[in-house]
């Protein structure tokens, strides 16, 4: 009788330190769930064999992407796709085939309910039973802001910002990009502003700016889409045009002639004169160094003849 007391005592001590590991790790467990609840992140698992469904999805989706959002893709798994960003679809499908690298994040952008995407960096693990990915699970982390303001770095490191015209820097990769590695037909014009000095003098750089930002404006508008605009100089801008003939080169000049003609028609605030000179090559490689210094000679040539007075 003894003896049964003592197994039973035992086997109610080891049932109670089992029940009490248990509560514990439900408490952690929920403790757990309750962060991530609570989270602005938004958590996932989703399974993806036999057939594409999530086991647990956080609400935080609906305060990122709009109100309802968390049942609409509980009921329907595949709505994911119908948010996503069609230029996203190749890095999802390499996350949902097992080809990506999963140390890696990925940036996608997903279409919130007043039809907005919206950057976020996701970070995906796989589950693979029997060598077969069978599952999914990963956090998603909105960086709208982030990539917003990576983008205006890089806009602003490649763009001047007097003109919003591409710079220096730009115009040098573009250059170096023709002359090794992509090779097309390809027309250069140098331009240049011929009276600058002249109103930075009389009226001031403040005026001076105004015209720079007008040049800009006319060269960039007769360009539209033929080529790239870059300020190269205080006065001095390019116009690179890859994959075009040499007619629209030339067609481009005189659009510029006629723009500036047609501003210093209607306008008394200044006059606006732009010396130019252009070249051409139907090839790319190992050329552009010489097609920029032709078109920069033949528009010293031509800003000589003007032999510009200050008036």
């Amino acid at each position: 009788m003894l003896y049964v007391i003592i197994i039973t005592l035992f086997i109610i001590g080891y049932l109670y330190r089992r029940y009490y590991l248990l509560k514990k790790q439900l408490d952690s467990l929920q403790t757990v769930v309750q962060a991530v609840g609570h989270s602005k992140d938004i958590f996932y698992y989703c399974d993806l064999k036999p057939q594409m469904q999530y086991r647990y999805l956080s609400s935080a989706i609906n305060q990122m992407l709009g109100e309802h959002e968390w049942q609409a893709h509980m009921q329907n798994p595949q709505k994911y796709y119908d948010i996503l960003h069609p230029d996203d679809i190749d890095v999802v499908t390499q996350k949902l085939n097992g080809a990506w690298d999963y140390d890696e994040p990925l940036l996608v952008r997903l279409q919130n309910t007043e039809g907005q995407y919206i950057w976020f960096e996701e970070y995906a693990t796989p589950v693979y039973k029997n060598g077969e990915m069978v599952a999914i699970h990963g956090v998603y982390r909105n960086v709208g802001n982030k990539v917003a303001m990576q983008q205006e770095l890089e806009y602003k490191a490649m763009h001047d910002h007097l003109t919003g015209t591409k710079n220096r820097a730009c115009f040098d990769a573009q250059m170096a990009l023709y002359n090794n590695k992509e090779s097309v037909p390809i027309g250069m014009i140098v331009c240049d502003l011929d009276n600058l000095k002249c109103i930075n003098d009389q009226q001031g750089h403040k005026m001076g700016d105004a015209y720079i930002r007008q040049s800009a404006n006319i060269i960039r508008e007769a360009v539209g889409s033929k080529g790239i605009v870059a300020r190269i100089g205080g006065d001095e801008f390019s116009i690179m045009m890859p994959h075009v003939t040499s007619e629209i080169v030339d067609d481009v000049m005189e659009q510029i002639r006629y723009k500036v003609h047609q501003f210093n028609h209607v306008t008394e605030q200044f006059s606006i004169q732009i010396s130019m000179g252009s070249s051409y090559s139907p090839y790319s490689f190992g050329q552009m160094e010489e097609l920029f210094e032709e078109a920069d000679r033949l528009m010293y040539k031509e800003k000589q003849k003007k032999k510009a007075i200050c008036h």
